[in-house]
């Protein structure tokens, strides 16, 4: 079924839809940690969210920010500290007690955790002008784990989804958009690309723009509302799929949803 077929005629089913749980659950976990990704999945998410930086010595670890001081008991920039010393963080006790000792994942036990559950939606976090390679770990590690077909690689970064691309044109990649971009830029630049989605802060929508991405052949995967009256906003619109904290009442919407029908 044609991604015009789906969304213009509106028949696309339930399991088509992506349920995404933005860094896991996030309202419910620490984000970006395997308790967030197990309760992301306990929520019926099919598609799960997270962050990754590389650390000093080349690992690839799930974190959003560029420094461990929010999430974490520790401080410095993650790409200036070593598996190691990241591994002796505690990614838990900032957000409830119930969760001290929870450690920051690596790429790797991300996968673990979700794999065969929920669809991966991974986006490459680096710093302005980086030249680390977290592109080419990123595209090895899916090929490793054989979740090729169930991966999107999501970035506001296009030139970091352009080298995704040049390494391996058969990964799927995702343009972020945020509130100060132009909805119609972000779609000619996902185009130039060679992307497959849109992945646009929610504020930016309505209905004529999500109907002209797909017309495009481009799937709109908004992020983050945690109103109900918004995610239906959404869900009318016929969007493909959208990321919020609260993947569980997120289901709930679509599955009623007259646009499911």
């Amino acid at each position: 079924m044609s991604i015009k077929d789906k969304k213009i005629q509106k028949n696309i089913s339930i399991g088509e839809f992506m349920v995404i749980g933005h860094r896991g659950a996030r309202a419910y976990a620490p984000e970006n940690t395997v308790p967030s990704f197990e309760k992301g999945i306990k929520c019926k998410a099919n598609m799960i969210e997270f962050d990754i930086r590389l650390t000093k010595d080349g690992h690839i670890v799930v974190m959003h920010d560029a420094t461990v001081n929010r999430t974490t008991n520790g401080t410095g920039l993650v790409s200036q500290l070593t598996l190691k010393q990241i591994k002796d963080l505690d990614a838990g006790a900032w957000f409830s007690p119930k969760f001290k000792g929870t450690k920051v994942p690596t790429l790797g036990e991300a996968i673990a955790v979700i794999k065969g559950k929920a669809k991966f939606d991974i986006e490459i976090k680096k710093e302005p002008h980086s030249n680390d390679a977290i592109e080419e770990k990123l595209v090895e590690e899916i090929f490793k784990n054989n979740i090729l077909e169930d991966t999107v690689v999501i970035s506001f970064n296009s030139s970091s989804l352009e080298r995704v691309k040049e390494i391996e044109p058969r990964v799927k990649i995702g343009f972020l958009i945020s509130r100060n971009y132009d909805f119609e830029q972000g779609l000619r630049e996902t185009l130039h690309i060679k992307g497959e989605a849109i992945h646009p802060e929610y504020h930016l929508l309505n209905a004529h723009l999500v109907s002209e991405a797909h017309k495009k052949g481009i799937l709109v995967r908004p992020w983050n509302p945690n109103d109900k009256e918004e995610m239906n906003k959404l869900i009318e619109m016929g969007v493909d799929g959208i990321g919020t904290d609260f993947p569980d009442i997120l289901r709930l919407l679509a599955e009623s949803s007259s646009s499911f029908k």
